[in-house]
This record gives structure tokens, sequence and C-alpha cells, in this order.
């Protein structure tokens, strides 16, 4: 951390959740029935069940909508350089359209040479309850 804002954030993420009437604990979801697999964004199947995306086409033209299902954080949390990307398949190959994530910025004070990281961006998707 160089600046206010801290690089893992998912704790703090987790205790807004639950001060907003979320109800699991972090090892009821990452660790269910006591299984120490400690499930998150290695584990395909479990991460593809905790986005909810939506699509709607009106002629040439489509949007989407992302949710977080069942998250009691950020998604994505924990590391700054994770992201999700939502990418879609035309004429065999994939396109980003979006990328969901925290981007950061660092500035230089010139003055006392201290190195400043703060978020520039953050899209990560929220959690519901």
């Amino acid at each position: 951390r160089f600046g206010e804002t801290l690089m893992q954030s998912t704790v703090s993420e987790w205790r807004a959740w639950q001060a907003d009437g979320g109800k699991a604990a972090c090892v009821d979801c990452h660790m269910p029935k006591g299984a120490h697999s400690f499930r998150g964004a290695h584990d395909r199947d479990w991460l593809r069940d905790s986005v909810r995306v939506r699509a709607k086409r009106r002629g040439e033209r489509a949007t989407f909508a992302a949710e977080s299902i069942g998250v009691g954080h950020h998604l994505p949390s924990g590391d700054l350089f994770r992201n999700i990307t939502l990418e879609v398949e035309e004429g065999g190959s994939w396109r980003t359209i979006d990328r969901m994530g925290r981007e950061f910025a660092v500035t230089l004070n010139e003055e006392t040479g201290d190195a400043t990281k703060e978020v520039s961006s953050d899209t990560s998707l929220r959690p519901g309850i």
C-alpha cells in the first residue's frame, strides 16, 4: 500500500456487506461443509455461478448487464491485478467488450519523491443482498 487505498480490501468489502444485512461468513462460501478447498477465482465453475449476465439485442446492437450472485464482497476482489472480462464470440474468435475491476494510478510527489497509488476507477461488481 502506498497511499490511503488498500490494495486488497476484501475483508472491508465483506464487512460493509454484512453491515447492509449480509449473513454469511467467509467460510460459508469459500470452505463449504468444512472443506479446505478455499474456492475462489481458480474454480471456474463456481466463479461462473457467481455472475449473471443478461443480454438484450435490438437489431444490430446488444446491451449487457452483469451482476454478482451470492457474493459477499466486490467481484473481483483481492489482488489489485484481478479483473473480469465480458467477451463475445464473433466469427470464431473472441472479443473483449468490457472489463470489470479496479484500475490504479501512481503519482510521484516531486518535492518528497514519495509515490502514491490510488484507485483511478472501480467497475467491480457490488454484492447484492
